[in-house]
């Protein structure tokens, strides 16, 4: 697992997996909001900067043969869309242009890179990274 715990010290909240939940908790009061989409192990998180959307994607094939991407609303406490293209795993994801792009990669045996328009749901690019193990994405503010 990469990158599963996020810390927003302005909010006072840290958002991390456990399995297949996502639990974002108040630092102060403790109090949670569990979000359960996933049917298998979540992976990886990220953030928008202002911390208003979630992306936790699924580690491994769920039962549909594919590995989803959720993005979440955490002021509602909502799902707002699941997204799909990795077949085999999304080992990290990462937010870029403010938010409205997502950078997601497949794990070491698909190695799949996907850029996402946040507001279309689709992919924009995708590329394979043939023969290179890749495990990180980096975004440069």
């Amino acid at each position: 697992m990469h990158e599963n715990l996020l810390w927003n010290a302005n909010q006072g909240t840290i958002v991390y997996t456990l399995n297949n939940k996502v639990i974002k908790e108040n630092t102060k009061t403790r109090q949670q909001n569990i979000f359960a989409d996933s049917t298998v192990r979540l992976s990886c998180l990220a953030q928008t900067e202002n911390g208003k959307i979630v992306a936790a994607a699924e580690g491994e094939i769920n039962s549909s043969g594919q590995s989803f991407i959720f993005l979440y609303d955490m002021e509602a406490h909502k799902l707002i869309t699941t997204l799909t293209y990795h077949q085999k795993g999304v080992q990290a994801v990462a937010f870029a242009d403010k938010g409205k792009v997502l950078i997601s990669l497949g794990v070491s045996d698909e190695n799949a890179i996907a850029v996402w328009d946040i507001s279309l749901g689709a992919v924009l690019k995708n590329a394979l990274i043939p023969g290179h193990s890749t495990n990180q994405i980096i975004v440069n503010k």
